[in-house]
């Protein structure tokens, strides 16, 4: 990946200060990748985080991605698989968990409008290699992916982050709790 770092309306002082390249450049990709630390904030394993195109992704009609559809065979044809997988640039991805799952929120400007806020939870595959230096001596292989067949988007919002509210168990305990 090459500069992309965001220089807007930084002076030429400014730039030179923080260090920023001034030079405008198209990166060879762009993708979002997750990392998994440790607890010393050491990366454990890293994945590109990709689309699975079970279904329309978008809901633009000139940029949105048709699904892909495999021939139902059955036959776990790893070609077929590769060709649904598209790699995704999300804006402003934030993480959060809801109903004991991991999702992401972002913006995809050009597939679903610009004032649009997107939800996907992320489905994982953790595979463990032994012999590694990570993970106590194993190599952890992880891939991530989004279903664009459980998309969400609602309107007119921006960088927002996105927190689930847990209701009390039963009225007894919350009635006590809120009295003592």
């Amino acid at each position: 990946m090459t500069h992309s770092q965001c220089h807007w309306r930084d002076s030429p002082h400014d730039a030179q200060r923080l260090g920023i390249n001034t030079v405008q450049s198209q990166p060879d990709t762009v993708r979002t990748v997750l990392q998994f630390l440790n607890q010393e904030l050491q990366t454990v394993a890293e994945t590109t985080l990709y689309l699975h195109r079970n279904a329309r992704f978008g809901t633009s009609q000139r940029h949105g991605l048709p699904a892909i559809k495999v021939d139902g065979s059955g036959s776990n044809n790893s070609t077929e698989q590769q060709q649904q997988l598209h790699l995704l640039a999300l804006d402003d991805a934030r993480l959060f968990v809801h109903q004991q799952q991991l999702w992401v929120s972002y913006r995809e400007g050009k597939m679903f409008g610009y004032d649009a806020q997107v939800l996907n939870p992320i489905h994982f595959d953790f595979q463990s290699h032994g012999g590694g230096d990570n993970n106590n001596g194993h190599d952890l292989k992880i891939s991530a992916t989004l279903w664009a067949s459980e998309t969400s988007s609602f309107c007119c919002g921006r960088n927002m982050a996105l927190l689930e509210q847990e209701e009390p168990q039963d009225d007894d305990d919350h009635n006590q709790s809120t009295t003592n």
